[in-house]
């Protein structure tokens, strides 16, 4: 899985580690933007500011999903365990 921040690449074959280690990193008062490809059009991603709380989004382009979460005040944690989820392609994310 590809792991961008922000509009970064950090790497083409993120680990959960990795990825909950950067969601962990991240300024709490600054607006983030952290997204996890699946491939260039299957991707979940999270954004706002952590200490606020986050919002979260699932594309497939192919499939034609776009989903939203209506909480937009997810926890940092909240957004690590879906992100994990995902990764390891278990689909209670």
């Amino acid at each position: 899985m590809k792991l961008e921040i922000n509009q970064q690449i950090l790497s083409d074959n993120a680990t959960t580690d990795m990825i909950i280690q950067s969601i962990n990193d991240l300024p709490s008062d600054d607006e983030a933007i952290i997204i996890v490809y699946e491939a260039d059009d299957i991707f979940l991603q999270a954004g706002g500011i952590p200490k606020s709380g986050l919002m979260m989004s699932y594309i497939n382009a192919i499939t034609g999903d776009d989903l939203q979460s209506k909480n937009h005040n997810l926890a940092p944690q909240t957004v690590e365990r879906v992100f994990k989820h995902f990764v390891e392609g278990n689909s209670k994310w």
